[in-house]
This record gives structure tokens, C-alpha cells and sequence, in this order.
């Protein structure tokens, strides 16, 4: 059994002068065919022949040495060895030695292999290599694609998509292809295609709808070659399929195997097979809520990069912290880089509470230009960059020049507006994603990947791009 392979079979037409009987024998590399054949087909991997055709496995990107061997009373008119690869056609032909029987025929490459492109591979499929050392990625179909009603019953993601098992839905952009390819399709055995996914559906319409339903989470769908009609419906969702994932809350993935089974013309001991699977994994932000068709709007219009089903709402509004104060892990203070020279406690160092006149907190502030800007330079209403890494540095946050391992993301734009998001710890999008967590003013908290909020565009994205790391 190998996978991921490239079938040869050997496809030969007789002319006959005289009648001679063929038999059918399947056997393995080393073996000898039976009596009464033309020729003896070997090559490194396990072949069939059902009197017609022999076939041989050549893994992908190799090729194959194909040596045939004419029988007692047959001998070959074309070379006895071939190299077969993947896209080879190679013609042979045997004549009696009598004179009075010739037989012509070809090495044909057939190519069985299941493609599978994901949200890292959207122009070329997974390598072979990819498919299962790394798998494929899919969103958890969790957005509102066609904005629908945002059903009861389903507080966490509101209007889902995944819900939507009836009409097809408008717009529905988090199904990647599936292809199934075996050609040219033999005439015997049986071809399956099972889907052993945790919640994962597989579709014949990018765009769902009841009638597109292929296979369900944990199904098999069954085609018996040798029958036209179910060959014919083969062929008609071969290159047309589509993988939906699902949102289970507990293990969301699993595989997807396309798998031929041959056991007419071979010894039930030694049934041909082929097999291909794919790994899937579905990922999604999935530690928070779903936002609503408003909120999803209102944000991305602030943020044009946000990709659906990768950011959710964590936390409500609420405006007693803010997005500084979040990265350093506080939920009790707004942290200002600087107040105006001259306004009401610009030049004041540490927490200052503004309280209403019942002696009632309304809200607690932090400056870092008056709280560290005696340090770093002068109290002037300007927060530096020394004062910024002073800040974060006091609650053990040093800088670091290497976005991929820093836990603060700090923001500005050309305006000189700022932002700051830290790493959030969770599982969310593992291993592909590092997921962080943004107290957007005194609007809602959100988990997102933090390229996700940039924008060169000041005008586009509200805090600009990424200029500071700290650990």
C-alpha cells in the first residue's frame, strides 16, 4: 500500500490472427503472471491486471523503472525497459514468434491523489508532503456571510453560517476546495470518499444549500466504477467540492481520505489499494462572541483588515481602562500618554481619581508623561518614546526588535493616535496563529491577530501601524 502515488497501468489492445486465450492474475513485484499472457509487467510497487491492464505505484515527484518481459512464444518488438513517470505515455508492442498474433499497447500514468487548498493556499493546493505533516486549515464557518437573522439559541455567533443548512448562503466565502483526481478512471473497483472530520461538511457548492450536501462529520460516500451512472456522478463533483468547518467546542478537525479498493481481479488475500488522505484543522477566534451585523460593520470600518471569523468580542464597552492599560494587564485605569500643557492635570505624576462631587469615582487616569517624564526629559504634554518604554518597563515589559516572540504590540498612527494590543494565551488558530487581545477605547475588548489592526493608511485604519515590541 502506498500513498499519495501515481498509478501505471499498462493499457495493451490485440490484434489476433489466431485465438488465444487470456487470464486474469493479480499478483506482487517478483511474483510471475500467470500463464497465457502476453507479457510479465514489473515494477516497485504492487500492480493489478484484470487481462487488460497492470498497474504499478510510482511515488509522486519520482519515477519508475517499468520492465516487461515477453512470455514463451511472444517477443517484444519495442524496448523492454521504461521509464514511467507521472505524465508518461509510453507505447510497447509484442508480436508471436510464430508471426501470426501481434499485440500493441501503452504505459499510461494515472494520477490519484485528493487536493485539498486552505486558507495558507488559496492558488496552488497542499504539497503531499503538507498534507498530512502539516494539514489543512479552515476557518470554523462562524461568521455572517449574507448578514441573516441573528438566530436565538446561538448567543456566541449570532446569524452563523454553520447554521444554515437549508438555502445556499450569499456571499459565503469560508469553504475551500476539495478535488478528487483519478484519471483516467478505471472500469473496476470501488472509489470512496470519507469524511472523518470532528464536525466538518463537505459540500458541492461553495455557497452550501441543502441539495449540495455531499458527505456529513463522520461519512462515507461510495462509487462503484464499473457502474456508468454512479462513474458519471463521480466525475460531475470530482473537481467541484468544498470544505466547510465546523465550531464544536471540543476538538475541531480530523481528515478527509479519498481510497480505491480493486478486489474483482485480485486475491481477496491481496486486494489493490490506493489511498490519500488530507489532515484538516478549523480554526476561528473563538474565546469570545461573534459580533453582531452592526458591530462587525462599525469595526471594520475602523479596522478595513479584520478578516471575519478571526477576531470576537471578549469584553463589553466600558470606560474605566483603556487599550494601555489592558496591555499591562489593568482594568481599573486609564493610562494617557500625555494630557495638553496647560489642561487640568497635565503635569500631575502617578493615579489621579476624578470623582463627582459625592466623593464617587468616576474615573481613575494615569499619565505617563507627568508620571515619567522627570526621567526622560521634561513634563512638556508630549509622551517620548523613552517615557513609553519607561511605562512598560515598570510593569516588566522590555523592549524587543522581534515581532514574532513580543507579547505588546504598540501602535501609532500618523496623527500621533496610539494603540496598544497584548498576546492573548489560548489555543485559538494553533499552531498557524498568535492570537491578541485590544481594549478598543472605551469601546468593547476583541481577540484578533494584531497585523489585523494595521494599516499604512491613517485615514483607513485607526492606529496606523506596529512601531514598538515589548516582551
Amino acid at each position: 500500500m502506498f500513498k499519495d502515488s501515481t498509478l501505471i497501468l499498462v493499457f495493451f489492445t490485440v490484434a489476433f490472427i489466431s485465438h488465444f486465450p487470456l487470464t486474469a492474475v493479480a499478483g506482487q513485484v517478483g511474483e510471475t503472471l500467470a500463464e497465457n499472457m502476453f507479457v510479465e509487467v514489473s515494477g516497485p510497487g504492487i500492480y493489478r491486471t484484470d487481462g487488460r491492464n497492470f498497474g504499478v505505484f510510482v511515488p509522486n515527484g519520482n519515477s519508475a523503472a517499468i520492465n516487461i518481459k515477453p512470455h514463451p512464444g511472444w517477443k517484444l518488438l519495442s524496448k523492454s525497459r521504461m521509464t514511467a513517470t507521472p505524465d508518461s505515455s509510453l507505447p510497447y508492442s509484442v508480436a508471436s514468434t510464430d508471426g501470426e498474433s501481434a499485440a500493441t499497447g501503452m504505459v499510461v500514468s494515472i494520477n490519484f491523489d485528493l487536493q485539498a487548498w486552505d486558507l495558507f493556499h488559496s492558488g496552488e493546493p497542499l504539497s503531499e508532503q503538507e498534507e498530512n505533516s502539516i494539514g489543512a486549515f479552515v476557518h470554523r464557518n462562524v461568521d455572517n456571510d449574507d448578514k441573516s437573522p441573528e438566530l436565538p439559541g446561538s448567543p456566541k455567533r449570532p446569524g452563523s453560517d454553520w447554521l444554515q443548512t437549508g438555502e445556499a448562503v450569499s456571499g459565503e466565502n469560508d469553504l475551500y476546495r476539495l478535488k478528487c483526481v483519478f484519471a483516467p478512471l478505471p472500469h473496476i473497483g470501488t472509489l470512496y470518499l470519507s469524511n472523518y472530520t470532528y464536525d466538518g461538511k463537505i459540500w458541492k457548492n461553495p455557497e452550501k444549500g441543502a441539495e449540495n450536501l455531499l458527505l456529513d462529520h463522520n461519512t462515507t460516500k461510495a462509487w462503484n466504477l464499473a457502474n456508468p451512472v454512479a462513474r458519471a456522478d463521480f466525475l460531475s463533483v470530482s473537481d467541484k467540492l468544498y470544505m466547510e468547518g465546523g465550531y464544536g467546542e471540543k476538538f475541531s478537525g480530523g481528515g478527509v481520505e479519498l481510497f480505491y479498493v480493486d478486489t474483482e481481479t485480485s486475491p481477496s488475500k491481496n486486494p489493490f489499494e490506493a489511498r490519500d488522505p488530507v489532515d484538516y484543522h478549523f480554526i476561528c477566534a473563538n474565546c469570545g462572541t461573534q459580533p453582531s451585523i452592526v458591530l462587525r460593520r462599525q469595526y471594520k470600518e475602523c479596522f478595513p483588515n479584520l478578516v471575519d471569523c478571526e477576531w470576537s468580542i471578549t469584553a463589553p464597552a466600558s470606560d474605566q481602562y483603556n487599550c494601555l492599560a489592558w496591555a499591562v494587564g489593568l482594568t481599573n485605569v486609564n493610562v494617557l500618554e500625555s494630557l495638553p500643557r496647560g489642561s487640568s492635570f497635565w503635569n500631575i505624576p502617578g493615579i489621579v481619581e476624578l470623582q463627582k462631587e459625592d466623593g464617587t469615582i468616576v474615573v481613575r487616569i494615569l499619565n505617563i508623561d507627568a508620571t515619567f517624564g522627570t526621567r526622560y526629559g521634561e513634563v512638556d504634554g508630549k509622551a517620548s518614546f523613552p517615557e513609553i518604554d519607561a511605562f512598560f518597563a515598570a510593569h516588566n515589559r522590555g523592549r524587543t526588535t522581534d515581532p514574532q516572540s513580543a507579547n505588546i504590540v504598540y501602535y501609532r498612527n500618523s496623527d500621533g493616535e496610539s494603540h496598544a494590543a497584548r498576546k492573548k494565551d489560548c489555543s485559538c488558530g494553533y499552531p498557524v496563529w498568535r492570537m491578541f487581545e485590544s481594549k478598543i477605547g472605551i469601546q468593547e475588548r476583541i481577540e484578533h491577530l494584531w497585523p489585523q489592526l494595521e494599516s499604512s493608511d491613517s485615514a483607513a485604519s485607526k492606529y496606523g501601524t506596529a512601531i514598538r515590541f515589548y516582551n
